[in-house]
């Protein structure tokens, strides 16, 4: 049967268009799997890979501050605010960074705290904060894993049990870099491992092992805020290597001139005439105070000294507070 020229002609087109769409679909393929990064990705999703952790307990922010690479100008916390350190890790899908703008997408981290005893948030301030320093994810390859930490303060004044949910949300809408309303939620909220909080203000001070001693037990010590100013208080118990105890008292104040008014009581209650004890030796500064103790007074010897807004009070028998305190 006879064809038509201008349809063979027709066909011969479409042939030949149809390899050439074939070779360049090749070429494009071979390049996608040599350089993947090319690859026009529109996915967008991400997960939480791993179970958020608490990495550090009681950490001091200004401590901290210098590992995270960034400047107190650009903290959101004070120098003294005391929280623990949540480190996360997610896996990213459909991300190209060298793509045109639309297409680089962001990944924002929130953090809240609940009562673990009750399951409610703990506070408003503590509820949807942007992980800092680590609050914004993003990923150079089609699958990525990216982790960060988050410095999570501590509740102020309650001691308790508490957890803390870290969430994903996506790069729509502004609120500090994300409104989490208009946003959408990329993965369920991924919880640390319940942790307890005592004393927030001064556990980061109290060390397993100082010099010579032993940590033996921290105790509340909550029943001297009702007649000092202090806004935290601690009792704890050390041991020497050769058995010897001490009683280690911290108390912080909001200032330090408050501070420094409660060493000067406790100096003069020492001293009453029922105590009998008095001062052996003093800074000229006035930072620090060593009392004795008549024969047979438990303790012995006592060492007073102020750091910060924090009273530390040793006592202990002869000579062996102020080992405590040279450590």
């Amino acid at each position: 049967m006879a064809v038509n020229n201008q349809e063979q002609g027709s066909r011969s087109i479409w042939g030949r268009a149809a390899a050439v769409a074939g070779a360049i679909s090749a070429v494009i393929g071979l390049v996608f799997l040599l350089f993947p990064s090319l690859r026009p990705w529109t996915a967008y999703d991400a997960s939480l890979s791993e179970k958020p952790i608490v990495t550090e307990h009681y950490a001091v922010f200004k401590d901290y501050l210098p590992r995270s690479g960034e400047s107190l100008k650009r903290a959101p916390y004070s120098p003294e605010t005391v929280g623990n350190i949540v480190s996360y890790e997610a896996q990213i899908e459909g991300f190209n960074r060298s793509l045109p703008r639309l297409q680089k997408r962001t990944t924002y981290v929130l953090w809240t705290m609940y009562d673990a005893e009750t399951g409610e948030r703990v506070s408003s301030e503590l509820s949807d904060q942007l992980a800092w320093p680590d609050a914004a994810l993003q990923a150079d390859r089609q699958k990525d894993i990216a982790s960060g930490d988050a410095f999570v303060p501590l509740p102020l004044n309650r001691d308790g049990t508490f957890y803390v949910t870290v969430e994903l949300w996506d790069d729509q809408g502004v609120r500090d870099g994300l409104d989490i309303r208009d946003g959408v939620r990329l993965d369920s909220p991924g919880s640390t491992n319940e942790f307890e909080v005592v004393s927030p203000f001064l556990n980061h001070l109290v060390e397993q092992q100082r010099g010579n001693f032993a940590l033996q037990e921290v105790q509340d010590y909550s029943e001297v805020l009702d007649r000092t100013d202090a806004i935290d208080a601690l009792l704890t118990t050390y041991k020497a290597s050769d058995g010897v105890q001490v009683t280690y008292k911290l108390l912080k104040f909001h200032s330090i001139n408050k501070a420094y008014q409660l060493m000067q009581d406790e100096v003069q209650a020492y001293q009453a005439p029922n105590e009998g004890y008095y001062i052996d030796q003093q800074d000229t500064a006035g930072n620090w105070v060593v009392l004795r103790g008549p024969p047979g007074a438990d303790p012995q010897e006592i060492i007073i000294w102020v750091e910060e807004n924090v009273v530390h009070i040793a006592e202990a028998p002869q000579d062996y507070a102020i080992d405590f305190y040279n450590r």
